[in-house]
């Protein structure tokens, strides 16, 4: 029986490893190294010529370059609104309401370093196409796991902007990631098995059935080199029959120009 690999099954079977790693880490302050070890772990499950990889084709590669670019623009999107939401406008209007806590000042900065430590990362590397799945997936899990961070219900002591990461929350966050991209790769699948199978189910070209009167004209050919004893009889049965087949394909729109048969062009 035949194994389906996937990014998120494969992440399942090792991610005890990776929650090792990440023990006793603070963002955002380890944002990079935190990005560099789940880069390391994903390189580790995939590496070589391994299952996951073997299973993919060339247009599936396409896929996870686009999934690439669409994890690259969620973590662009989410350092913009870090950004605005440090600028001026952010800071006049809760000084004019008297609403911005140091927590919420806080948390803010906290997402601001994580967004920028991640992009840092992602502009700094030259990366193939499989070193680029695996930091995509390394910094968008560590930019989600910051905006979760800031709905989280915590104590109304004052509270640093750096903050021990929660590995458990984190590794979960790289496997949603993953079955992300598993499930764009997956639709892609099923939308190609459904072309495929509109096509075996339309009726196939047919010589005997849409062609009728040159297949005719061909077996009358062939009978005639097969039946004919005689060489001058023959040739002269041969030369008419080449000038009917010539008028036969006239009759389906084509023609035979130095030596070739090409489609009737009409002006």
């Amino acid at each position: 029986m035949e194994v389906d690999y996937t990014l998120s099954s494969m992440f399942e079977s090792n991610k005890r490893e990776l929650e090792n790693k990440l023990k006793d880490l603070v963002l955002p302050k380890d944002a990079s190294k935190v990005q560099r070890i789940v880069m390391g772990a994903l390189n580790t499950m995939f590496e070589n010529d391994g299952e996951y990889r073997q299973g993919l084709t060339q247009s599936e590669d396409y896929i996870l370059i686009a999934a690439i670019e669409l994890l690259n623009a969620q973590q662009n999107i989410v350092r913009e609104i870090v950004a605005g939401m440090e600028g001026g406008t952010y800071v006049s209007l809760n000084k004019a309401n008297n609403q911005c806590s140091q927590k919420e000042k806080n948390s803010y900065l906290w997402m601001g370093t994580v967004a920028g430590s991640v992009i840092g990362t992602m502009s700094g590397i030259f990366l193939d196409t499989w070193k680029a799945v695996f930091c995509a997936i390394a910094g968008s899990a560590v930019v989600i796991y910051g905006v979760t961070s800031l709905h989280k219900t915590k104590s109304a002591e004052k509270e640093s902007v750096s903050c021990p990461i929660d590995t458990q929350v984190f590794v979960n966050i790289v496997k949603t990631v993953c079955e992300k991209i598993d499930g764009l790769i997956e639709t892609y699948r099923v939308q190609v098995t459904r072309v495929k199978n509109r096509y075996e189910q339309r009726e196939k070209p047919s010589l005997q059935r849409d062609y009728p009167l040159l297949l005719q004209a061909i077996q009358e050919l062939v009978a005639i080199e097969q039946n004919t004893g005689e060489p001058d009889k023959r040739m002269k049965k041969v030369e008419k029959k080449i000038t009917d087949l010539s008028e036969t394909l006239e009759n389906y729109g084509l023609s035979v120009v130095d030596g070739k048969i090409t489609e009737i062009v009409t002006l």
